[in-house]
């Protein structure tokens, strides 16, 4: 299916009268995973994996537990909202006082399913950070084995600037590799938190000789062999001073690559309702992972942060990816009561959950009257669909091409989905063969919304 969306103004050729509009999804109120465990004592977080397995059916997630250690840890469901921790301990790894649900020591668990493995040992990989990124294989997601590569820790990260941390890789299948977005520590630089803010001289004191985090990129054509990383990712001058990022998670998605990215807030910035948050942003990305955009407003958060003393409303940490489930998009991210400098052990974090109707990231809206032209776009094979709401206002269509096309506008788009059938005098545009590409010109009236469009 091809899809376009609209995420900056460089995704359009022309506009008039309209505004890019970001969206959030909807948190619901409470957790859906707890630290509820004697063994967890609250201290758990979504540096993790959650996918609706192909074998199985079933949700899988594994997640994060921090204290008395870092353990890796397994639970699953049926529906993604009731979740059970079962009894899935692996003597070779962990022991049964590490808790019941305890699969592996370390933390930041990715788990990349294979359906199409040609050998059942390697339907599951788990690339899994103990001070190194290493790789494990698995028939069924619990019983792991250590992949047998003669170099393994299979990434060291020793490279760039500095020891790189937080790896978290991806299966990207229009590139055929693997792509991990990881942590590095770079300097000479002050770290954020180490600032101290001068209100006689309205700056921050610099204390100098310290490091600082980016974002670092590293590939592999089979998991095992790596390059980089090199660093792709630092904050900028419309960041908040002293910001640092601190994980991105990316994957493919519409011809792009779609990232969430952890921004630590200096301790010492004088606005202290962001001091020493951790808050999750939306990134993306044109050209591998190589450069990221970002929105102009750089506090527009994805997935807000609670109120103070809530269990969201210090720091929220983010999974691999947005899962797909029907038409919607469903976040799970940890969500963490104390602030990144807290040092107590007393806690009461846990992991969320936020949906959204699928790609409703960023729209094109007008307040009153607008036009949007793309781009030449490649058309799919198909039914031409918008991802739209119109129940207030209007959108029309119009192609613009030579050759067998609709002529004029479309009739109005109606209703609210993220699929919604433009039709032209009631009759639907389809596409076959390798047609030529095509530039499409929207018209947006009063409040309508497009996030996107495509071919099915």
């Amino acid at each position: 299916m091809n899809t376009v969306v609209f995420y900056e103004p460089a995704d359009l050729a022309q506009s008039r009268g309209i505004q890019l509009q970001p969206h959030q999804p909807d948190k619901r109120p409470d957790p859906v995973i707890l630290g509820d465990l004697p063994d967890e004592k609250g201290h758990i977080g979504f540096y993790g994996t959650v996918f609706q397995d192909p074998w199985t059916g079933k949700f899988r997630m594994w997640y994060t537990s921090y204290y008395p250690r870092y353990l890796a840890r397994y639970a699953e469901s049926d529906d993604g909202i009731v979740w059970t921790k079962p009894h899935v301990v692996d003597p070779d790894w962990v022991t049964p006082n590490d808790g019941v649900n305890a699969v592996m020591p370390g933390q930041f668990p990715v788990v990349i399913v294979h359906p199409d493995a040609e050998q059942p040992v390697d339907r599951y990989w788990m690339f899994h950070w103990n001070g190194m990124m290493s790789v494990y294989r698995s028939e069924d997601g619990l019983k792991w084995r250590r992949h047998p590569a003669r170099w393994n820790p299979v990434w060291p990260l020793e490279a760039g600037e500095g020891l790189g941390e937080v790896p978290i890789p991806f299966w990207d299948p229009d590139r055929h590799e693997y792509i991990a977005m990881t942590r590095i520590w770079a300097g000479p630089h002050p770290r954020a938190n180490e600032r101290s803010w001068d209100p006689e001289r309205n700056e921050y004191v610099d204390p100098g000789g310290m490091a600082v985090r980016m974002i670092g990129r590293g590939s592999s054509p089979d998991g095992i062999f790596w390059t980089g990383p090199d660093i792709v990712y630092n904050t900028d001058s419309l960041d908040p001073l002293g910001s640092q990022p601190y994980e991105l998670a990316a994957w493919p998605y519409a011809g792009r690559h779609l990232g969430l990215v952890g921004i630590l807030h200096s301790g010492r910035h004088p606005d202290q309702t962001l001091a020493s948050t951790l808050r999750l942003y939306l990134t993306w990305s044109t050209d591998g992972c190589y450069t990221w955009s970002r929105l102009p407003d750089r506090l527009f958060e994805f997935v807000p942060l609670g109120s103070e003393g809530s269990r969201d409303g210090g720091m929220i940490t983010q999974p691999t990816r947005l899962v797909e489930v029907g038409d919607e998009w469903w976040c799970y991210y940890g969500g963490h009561e104390q602030r990144h400098v807290a040092a107590s052990r007393e806690t009461k974090d846990g992991i969320g959950l936020a949906t959204m109707p699928k790609g409703r990231l960023i729209s094109v809206t007008s307040g009153s009257v607008g036009e949007a032209v793309t781009h030449p776009v490649k058309s799919g094979t198909g039914t031409f669909w918008v991802n739209a709401d119109a129940r207030r206002g209007e959108i029309t269509v119009s192609l613009e091409r030579d050759g067998d096309l609709p002529n004029g506008r479309s009739d109005p788009v109606e209703g609210n989905g993220v699929q919604l059938p433009v039709t032209w005098r009631g009759r639907e545009w389809k596409t076959e063969g390798d047609a030529p590409p095509v530039r499409l010109r929207f018209h947006i009236e009063k409040g309508a919304h497009l996030w996107e469009c495509g071919w099915r």
